[in-house]
């Protein structure tokens, strides 16, 4: 215990005076703790020495009694919340998959993380709130752009690129430059220029990787729910491409080259198409090519050459790979210029060299072709670790297999002492809590690993790793005895939970997933681990389909239903190999539900609200107008429609948990105007029977009734008469007989519309 620590003991907090809204005064006294007050007041004892700090105190001042402290605790307390937030941003950020598809920002993000971490740790409040809100407003851009990105529909995506990759769009007249992570749909060209690479993935995860100066349509990558299978339509233009397929019989790979029919049973392969002729190299499993009724089956490590208008030679072996001499897997270079050395192979006419910045190639940091000789220098190599391998190409032209890989390691700054470490790589992923993480480096060096010292013995460390559930950021620090200082940030994923959550429409699936269809083939969306395997088997344990959830988790299956009642099995492997098994159940229901309305509804109405009661059997879901109703057990509702306009468009909808839905659709009149007398016409019909026409016009903005009333004197005498509606004289009629003098009067008339808005016009 230090000598503060023990002082501090001796003290006892004897008063608390508010001296502001956002700080505290204390006065210490015997039995004082002062990480009892930083823990009570910032929820951190461990922020003790910043009370010291904030007070202008050395931090192994002795405080006497009597003395007063400010305890700064609003200040604290907001920079703790935001500092918290700027975690859950990152967070929210890597879940959604932004360590994939938004690499820059939410790098960004982790490093001010912990820039803030190393502020907290340091007691600089003051900049703490400050960098956070960065991380906030990094990740939230980072989370943004993955969401936008996950939510676009794609036939590909430029999975990665090095110099210039550009499209055509199919209406397009020009090139235009793609950036990485940009959709390629149906039927846009795509090419390379020199010192060019990009890599193609498509819907089903195939990918293909071209090569400088060549040239693609992309003709198709989707599913097709009829045959329950996934494809992808590649034409190659011009140009070489690498293909990396994943082998399964739900996934059709097929290569477009005119005048060549392929059936592609491989993983991997080479192609070129030039003016002359298309070459194959295969790599894996078998491809079989055809030309003019020619076939020729190409297997593992065999080549075909097929002239234009020509037929394909017979299959030939590729040559073997090159011995790789130099540099060294133990050489640091100080220097960017570095000559690569191989054995010669007999009949090899020229080799390739492969430079990447992972030993899988999935990055590639140079390609380079046609070295005649078996050494090549490579000027201008950025810092860090790189990988090498090169490949012999025989007279034909045919690439055969790359070497083994080989690393070296870059160190631009001389002052800098040197770093390696050799395990674990970067974003490696395991389901062990405890690891070894083991490098080398100078021998006069200090190792720290996340700010723990560790042995150096004589150039090699190694450290035992506790890790936490999800991504763990380990940062290894070499300083010299000149306080240089290098560093090496790795990104582990530990999967400390054996039970692989499965998403199902955001619920949480448990052992058996029960599900309403009214389908024979349904497509089903699924969130789980990133990265995990997904295999469906029938119900007899036939595999039936695989899948694979991408960085965010998200997967998708397409189910055949045979039965109404039907049973298969999910497996799913997460990366680190953690395995699970659940049930679905699958049921098909072609019943809609049924709607019964309790109440006649009118057709017209002069009331700007109309009550709506009825029923509902076998339903999930009930809507009116777009507006979700809450059933109740028995399935009854209510619902009052407002009537608006003249015309007024009800719908009813119930849906099902199948997905069957049942519609009523009825259009309301609301009128709420009377009829509009217009004129009366009245007539004789025959001068010997006295007999006159009564014609009463009319107009109704919706529709008048088909009765009018009326009162007439005739002779002094008041007479009521019901008219009638004529359709062709578009008037209320009547004839009546009159033996007097003088013609009828009309007194009044009543009118009535179908909305039933009644009016008397008094007339004189």
């Amino acid at each position: 215990m230090s000598s503060l620590s023990k002082i501090l003991i001796l003290f006892i907090l004897s008063t608390i005076v508010f001296a502001q809204s956002n700080e505290k005064t204390i006065i210490v006294d015997e039995h004082f703790n002062l990480r009892e007050i930083a823990a009570k007041e910032f929820g951190d004892a461990n922020l003790w020495p910043y009370i010291l700090k904030y007070n202008r105190y050395e931090p192994n001042a002795s405080l006497q009694k009597g003395s007063s402290l400010i305890i700064p605790t609003k200040k604290v307390k907001d920079a703790l919340s935001k500092l918290s937030e700027a975690e859950q941003s990152v967070k929210n950020a890597i879940e959604i998959g932004a360590k994939v598809l938004a690499e820059e920002q939410i790098n960004s993000a982790i490093n001010n993380l912990n820039t803030a971490y190393k502020l907290k740790k340091e007691f600089e409040i003051d900049k703490l709130s400050n960098i956070s809100l960065e991380v906030i407003k990094e990740a939230n851009a980072a989370y943004k752009k993955t969401k936008e990105i996950r939510e676009k529909t794609v036939d590909a995506i430029l999975s990665y690129k090095i110099g210039t990759v550009q499209k055509l769009f199919p209406s397009s007249i020009r090139w235009n430059n793609i950036e990485l992570m940009e959709n390629l749909r149906e039927n846009d060209w795509a090419r390379t220029l020199s010192t060019s690479l990009a890599k193609i993935t498509f819907y089903d995860l195939n990918q293909i990787r071209l090569n400088e100066n060549s040239q693609a349509i992309i003709q198709h990558s989707k599913f097709d729910p009829l045959l329950n299978k996934a494809s992808t339509k590649v034409k190659i233009e011009k140009g070489d491409a690498y293909a990396m397929l994943v082998n399964s019989p739900k996934k059709k790979f097929d290569l477009d080259i005119k005048g060549v029919k392929t059936k592609i049973n491989s993983k991997y392969f080479w192609v070129e198409k030039n003016n002359n002729s298309a070459k194959f190299a295969n790599y894996n499993g078998e491809i079989e090519i055809s030309a003019k009724d020619s076939i020729v089956s190409i297997k593992k490590n065999q080549g075909s050459v097929i002239p234009e208008n020509g037929l394909p030679t017979p299959a030939k072996n590729l040559l073997p790979p090159p011995n790789l001499i130099t540099p060294n897997p133990t050489e640091k270079f100080s220097n960017t210029s570095i000559d690569f050395t191989w054995t010669k192979v007999d009949g090899a006419s020229n080799y390739w060299l492969e430079i990447g910045l992972d030993e899988n190639f999935k990055n590639v940091f140079l390609q380079q072709k046609s070295i005649e000789e078996n050494s090549f220098t490579v000027n201008n190599i950025s810092e860090g670790i790189k990988y090498w391998r090169v490949c012999s190409v025989d007279e034909l032209g045919l690439p055969g297999p790359f070497s083994e890989v080989r690393r070296f390691v870059i160190v631009k700054d001389n002052s800098l002492p040197f770093l390696l470490v050799e395990k674990p790589q970067n974003n490696f992923v395991t389901k062990e809590q405890h690891i070894t993480l083991s490098g080398k480096s100078d021998v006069n060096c200090d190792i720290f690993i996340n700010n723990s010292k560790v042995i150096n013995n004589n150039g090699f460390f190694e450290y035992n790793l506790n890790l936490s559930n999800g991504w763990n950021r380990i940062l290894i620090e070499a300083i010299n005895k000149s306080n240089k200082k290098n560093h090496v940030t790795l990104n582990i994923y530990y999967e400390a939970s054996p039970i692989v959550d499965l998403f199902y429409h955001d619920q949480k699936v448990e052992n058996v997933l029960s599900i309403l269809t009214n389908q024979n083939k349904i497509k089903l969306d699924f969130q789980t681990r990133p990265f995990t395997f997904i295999y469906l088997f029938d119900d007899a344990g036939k595999k039936e389909q695989v899948s694979y959830a991408d960085s965010t988790g998200n997967f998708s299956l397409h189910v055949n239903l045979d039965k109404n009642l039907e049973k298969k099995s999910l497996e799913l492997h997460s990366k680190a190999g953690f395995k699970r098994q659940i049930e679905l159940q699958f049921k098909k229901d072609n019943e809609p539900p049924r709607i019964i309305l309790e109440n006649d509804l009118p057709s017209f109405t002069n009331k700007n609200k109309v009550e709506i009661n009825g029923v509902v059997s076998d339903a999930d879901e009930l809507f009116i107008n777009g507006n979700k109703l809450i059933l109740t057990n028995d399935g009854k509702f209510k619902y009052q429609l407002e009537l608006l306009n003249l015309n007024n468009e009800l719908k009813i909808e119930a849906k099902d948990k199948a997905g069957n839905s049942s519609v009523v659709v009825k259009n309301i009149i609301f009128d709420d105007q009377p009829p509009i007398y217009i004129e009366t016409k009245i007539y004789k019909l025959d001068y010997k029977t006295n007999i006159y026409s009564v014609d009463i016009f009319a107009k109704d903005e919706t529709k008048l009734n088909n009765f009018a009333k009326a009162e007439l004197i005739i002779d002094s005498k008041i007479l009521t008469e019901i008219l009638s509606y004529d359709e062709t004289k578009k008037c209320y009629s009547t004839k009546i007989l009159n033996t007097s003098s003088e013609a009828p009067k009309i007194i009044s008339v009543t009118l009535e519309d179908a909305a039933k808005n009644i009016k008397t016009y008094k007339l004189n």
